[in-house]
């Protein structure tokens, strides 16, 4: 295990495309991968070999009992989420979980409770939570630069091919436009929304399997803002995001990995802010993780993740929509 003030050690659980993404960006900012895993052991293999990583394992458990494997990066499908973060939790590692870090405020509790019992760091994959740009903006209307925050829009949307048995349609996975696509949106929405929401309310299209495809969420805050989010599976909507505050509006175009807002102030004024690489989001992930286990720092992404989690939860309940496993 890695010893105080180290960087961790990385391994990676789940070797499909987004992992090779990760997998890149941990060399950038770690300098190497300790391990990788895969239920394919196959497929472990061939992720090791095109990413010069020494150790492959075919299960869970034979990379969990690795001792060099401080964290553990987990991309697979969301039903499997809780399994795998409790297991790694229970064996001793820290573990950043990729987006939706699980499917219910349930299991989000019961893994941040096993996480603090053991002095575990558990965080979700979350670009926006990460980008240096929003940084910047909270800052700024920390330091009432824009005044209050007034209202939030985000309209997220991309067209997916409807196949029953694929990730996005398929409820035995978990799918649905919530989970995979409404997850940033909140993000976004929690995150300039710190004490809310206190009211929520929503509609849906389902698909024929029965999972979302299509959504709208209201949210009232506790200072008087609001949010709107739309979600689509059917159209693209693009990816922008508005906060309107009382002295200037804030747009953010492809939300989820952005590094330039433009601000038009109610002066007739405007200004182009602009922070951060597109190309780096993961390595900013992998910086903050591995700085707050070198700390042993609780990540503070952790609160705007369990709110997110209860707003998914929500809007689920207005929709009767339960997934079969729970």
């Amino acid at each position: 295990m890695n010893e105080p003030n180290s960087m961790p050690k990385w391994a990676i659980f789940g070797p499909g495309q987004i992992a090779d993404d990760f997998a890149s960006a941990i060399r950038s900012v770690c300098g190497s991968i300790e391990a990788v895993g895969a239920r394919n052991p196959d497929k472990a293999e061939a992720f090791a070999r095109k990413h010069d990583i020494s150790k492959s394992y075919g299960s869970l458990d034979e990379l969990l009992d690795d001792e060099q494997v401080d964290a553990v990066y987990i991309a697979t499908p969301h039903n499997t989420h809780h399994e795998f973060v409790m297991r790694c939790l229970e064996k001793g590692k820290h573990v950043l979980c990729e987006k939706a870090i699980t499917v219910n405020g349930t299991q989000l509790g019961q893994a941040a409770q096993a996480a603090s019992e053991r002095g575990l760091l558990l965080a979700e994959a979350m670009t926006v939570y990460h980008m240096p740009l929003y940084r910047e903006l909270l800052d700024r209307i920390a330091e009432g630069e824009l005044g209050a925050i007034k209202s939030i829009h985000v309209a997220f949307g991309d067209v997916k091919e409807y196949e029953a048995q694929n990730r996005f349609f398929n409820p035995d996975l978990a799918g649905g436009v919530l989970l995979d696509m409404g997850t940033y949106a909140l993000s976004l929405v929690k995150m300039f929304m710190p004490g809310g929401p206190d009211r929520l309310l929503t509609d849906v299209r389902k698909a024929d399997t029965g999972v979302d495809e299509e959504a709208v969420i209201m949210l009232h805050g506790g200072l008087g803002e609001t949010a709107s989010v739309s979600l689509s599976f059917l159209a693209d909507t693009g990816h922008l995001a508005t906060i309107v505050c009382e002295k200037g509006t804030i747009l953010l175009k492809d939300f989820t990995r952005a590094t330039r807002a433009f601000v038009s102030y109610a002066d007739g004024t405007s200004e182009t802010i602009e922070s951060g690489k597109r190309g780096e989001a993961l390595n900013y992930e992998v910086a903050d993780f591995s700085e707050w286990v070198r700390l042993g720092k609780t990540p503070p992404t952790l609160g705007w993740s369990t709110g997110v989690m209860a707003m998914m939860d929500e809007a689920r309940r207005h929709w009767g929509l339960r997934y079969p496993f729970e």
